[in-house]
């Protein structure tokens, strides 16, 4: 059922508290099916994406250029402070990233500090 709809990294739970009748293997595995797929149609397919969260620091002369950047990007940013220096807090998805780190060195000559954490499914 799973695989039919098109879908990956997906579990699907059924469970069958039994009343007497016995379905033997084919009739089980029918009413597992049949459970599944009532499941699978009824359910809001949500797409995970492999997600990194990175923070950048930078002089606030960059800031216009980065901020303009991070959009292209289409991060989603979580944190801005300004203190001696921007701080911006973000995620992004991980096949971006080193991408995005050679274009933040190039646009501030490599001024910018770029710390990444670790990866996970968001």
């Amino acid at each position: 059922m799973i695989v039919g709809q098109g879908l990956e990294y997906t579990a699907v739970a059924v469970i069958r508290y039994f009343g007497g009748t016995k379905l033997g293997t084919g009739g089980l595995a029918r009413a597992y099916s049949a459970a599944a797929q009532c499941v699978l149609k009824s359910a809001k397919i949500r797409e995970l994406n492999f997600l990194v969260d990175m923070t950048l620091s930078s002089a606030y002369r960059f800031e216009r250029s980065v901020n303009h950047l991070l959009a292209q990007f289409n991060v989603t940013i979580t944190q801005r402070s300004f203190e001696d220096d921007i701080t911006i807090s973000f995620s992004l998805r991980v096949e971006q990233g080193e991408l995005l780190k050679e274009k933040i060195t190039e646009l501030t000559a490599g001024r910018a500090q770029l710390s990444q954490g670790e990866a996970y499914w968001g």
